[in-house]
């Protein structure tokens, strides 16, 4: 077995990030003709996981007191009211429902705070630069097919909103271009270059899109780049919760959300997925209280596989009947597998571990400001993503924090390269 400090040498590291960035970009088009690629992301986090263990052993498992370790124990607060719940009321189809949905809950954390610890020390200059060429080269062939979509159908979109065909490239869904086209965005924010015709090439893509979530991510970067603007590139947690700042966003917000959201609501809870569990889920809660019910049990599509017996209680909502109508199922949620199977304080909890991972990005005094805005703009995408997205628990659960670990990686000044 090769030596921790070869595995890890400045040359491996490069490579191996490099190839990470590309897997994440063409992912979802190749992921059905990798072995195991529907796993690829439970892989990943198990990996990083293992490695961080190994890593921890050899520093005597000394354990800093750091949002990590805050984040850990509120992990731990949600995992025992979980598993208090499975044993009290015994809804989970199986161990390994249980098991896997523990993964699936934690994986976000997992994933982004054992990574950091493995490349704490390593910053390259070079890997920026090539990562924002592979970016570039990425917004630009994209742009191209965009706009040739727009007029000829290639096949790369197939429905209509506002009178226009929707873009998605060579991914299976919309959502996935959004998603990466976040990923291309927030690795050119790590460039000293202005980049204004790349952004204006990603914004039109994502408009393009006709996404709610992308006319959200296009709002929430300029308003960061605002912030950032605003007080000098010196930004910290606290700057971006002052009141002129917070209610601009979420009138326009609003704005943006309110036609989908009457929408749902006009569907009513039998017609929408995301309103009817919504609606059941909140009926679990207090139901259930002070308690949940249980991994693997409610808003998951494991827990829909795995025929949770949550499903069979008496309920207004026909589950079957919502996850054969249209597109929909039950990913297109994902609070409720929160707030529903680890009851009001597991939700509290989960909430609180968001906010201090968004309190770590803006204030890491490790990184050039470049990367806090490109690594904060990927985290808040994921926010908003959340409403109507199992964001935190599916593939971009993963997929995310890899890159924000990347950007991680990446330094602009030319002082302090390593490789």
């Amino acid at each position: 077995m090769l030596e921790w400090k070869i595995l890890f040498n400045g040359a491996f590291i490069s490579y191996l990030i490099k190839f990470l960035y590309l897997f994440l970009l063409v992912y979802n088009p190749i992921h059905s003709y990798l072995p195991f690629g529907n796993y690829a992301d439970e892989l990943l986090c198990i990996m990083l996981a293992s490695c961080a263990f190994i890593k921890l052993g050899r520093n005597n498992f000394i354990i800093k007191k750091d949002d990590g370790s805050k984040t850990l124990i509120l992990c731990i607060l949600i995992a025992v009211i979980g598993f208090f719940s499975n044993a009290i009321y015994n809804y989970a189809s199986s161990l390994s429902a249980i098991v896997r949905d523990t993964l699936n809950t934690f994986k976000f954390f997992l994933t982004f705070y054992c990574g950091e610890y493995i490349f704490e020390n390593y910053k390259s200059e070079k890997l920026t630069k090539s990562i924002i060429k592979i970016s570039k080269i990425f917004i630009v062939v994209i742009f191209v097919f965009a706009v040739v979509s727009a007029f000829v159908y290639i096949g790369m979109g197939a429905d209509i909103r506002y009178g226009i065909r929707c873009y998605k490239f060579i991914y299976s869904h919309y959502t996935y271009l959004v998603f990466n086209e976040a990923l291309l965005i927030t690795a050119i924010m790590c460039e000293k270059k202005k980049n204004h015709l790349y952004y204006i090439m990603s914004g039109i893509t994502l408009l393009l899109t006709l996404r709610t979530k992308a006319f959200l991510f296009i709002g929430m970067v300029l308003f960061f780049l605002l912030v950032f603007h605003l007080h000098k590139n010196n930004v910290r947690f606290s700057s971006v919760l002052k009141l002129r700042y917070v209610i601009p966003i979420g009138i326009m917000s609003y704005f943006i959300v309110k036609d989908k959201v009457a929408e749902y609501i006009e569907w009513g809870i039998n017609q929408s997925i995301r309103v009817g569990i919504h609606y059941e889920g909140i009926k679990l809660m207090i139901s259930h209280f002070p308690l949940g019910t249980g991994f693997g049990t409610y808003g998951t599509n494991l827990s829909f596989k795995e025929n949770s017996a949550v499903y069979n209680l008496n309920s207004s909502l026909n589950y079957s009947k919502l996850m054969d109508y249209g597109y929909a199922t039950i990913s297109d949620v994902y609070w409720p597998s929160i707030y529903t199977q680890f009851g009001i304080f597991g939700f509290i909890a989960f909430v609180i571990a968001i906010v201090i991972c968004v309190k770590h990005i803006l204030n890491d005094k490790n990184n050039s400001e470049r990367v806090k805005l490109g690594r904060i703009c990927l985290m808040f995408y994921l926010i908003l993503s959340s409403g109507a997205e199992a964001v935190f628990s599916n593939e971009t659960g993963v997929f995310a924090p890899i890159f924000m670990i990347i950007l991680n990686c990446l330094i602009v000044s030319e002082t302090n390269s390593e490789e």
